[in-house]
């Protein structure tokens, strides 16, 4: 058995400073925390380790708050819960998997027309995980993560609790060739499925799927890396939000999925000596 309390002390002091008025005025407040954190490990045999763990912590406000509301919390806390275990089978396989719960006593959402973070209220996460890493031969590595989440808001109806731009599955992983006589090499992939962009989940922010590659040649002290990203060319956004616009044909303003258009296929050379 491995067991260890601990507790963490936190002490914050918010100011905001208005740079159009030039004045300091009255947006000033402190905050103390206290974070206590439990956890431990069972060794159950050698090779198989369990792991529980539970605290509590926080997130870290935004001080413009101060001028929408005074009384604010500005440290709302967050308390998260973790069981897994993690094991090693036959010689060249380590899996690991678990289970976890988080809960935020206000989710903050940052609002990018006015500039500004919001408080949302409580929300509650919780989801799986597991992945595995796997030694093919002396030179040769696969390894591969996924998980899943379902998170909603705590105080929202039914069908209205969505979170936006929480992921619900993510999985990366890819096959690494290390040091095999002067080369390595490695092919990664990243997934990310489709999400809610808003509340009530009629607006889906798009999944992707990215696949990036690398070759790496050592001569002495001279190193040289091709990088291809994105070598199946996937159309992508990067950033995505639900945001209201207005054309200059439209009467009113519509709010839909506005992005960043993530790059395509392209191609790195890089040079790298040690001294």
């Amino acid at each position: 058995w491995e067991i260890s309390p601990q507790l963490r002390v936190d002490f914050f002091q918010f100011s905001y400073l208005d740079k159009i008025l030039l004045q300091q005025s009255d947006y000033y407040k402190t905050e103390l925390k206290l974070s206590p954190k439990f956890y431990t490990i069972y060794n159950a045999k050698p090779g198989l380790q369990i792991i529980a763990k539970i605290g509590r912590g926080f997130h870290s406000n935004d001080s413009r708050l101060l001028i929408q509301k005074f009384n604010i919390k500005m440290l709302p806390s967050a308390t998260s819960m973790d069981l897994g275990l993690q094991t090693k089978i036959g010689n060249n396989i380590l899996f690991h998997g678990g289970l976890w719960f988080l809960q935020l006593e206000d989710e903050l959402v940052y609002v990018g027309d006015e500039a500004i973070v919001e408080n949302s209220g409580k929300t509650k996460r919780r989801g799986i995980e597991a992945g595995f890493r796997f030694q093919a031969s002396r030179f040769l590595y696969l390894d591969a993560e996924s998980s899943y989440s379902n998170a909603r808001s705590a105080n929202a109806p039914e069908n209205q609790n969505f979170i936006p731009l929480a992921a619900k599955w993510t999985h990366m992983g890819g096959i690494t060739l290390k040091d095999f006589k002067q080369f390595s090499a490695g092919l990664r992939y990243r997934i990310l499925t489709d999400r809610p962009a808003n509340e009530d989940n009629s607006i889906i922010a798009n999944g992707y799927q990215q696949f990036d590659a690398t070759v790496n040649y050592q001569f002495k002290n001279v190193n040289i890396a091709f990088i291809a990203e994105n070598i199946f060319n996937q159309k992508w956004n990067e950033a995505q939000f639900s945001t209201l616009s207005r054309l200059k044909d439209e009467p009113n303003a519509v709010e839909e999925l506005h992005f960043t258009p993530g790059s395509p296929i392209n191609f790195r050379i890089k040079l790298h000596i040690e001294f």
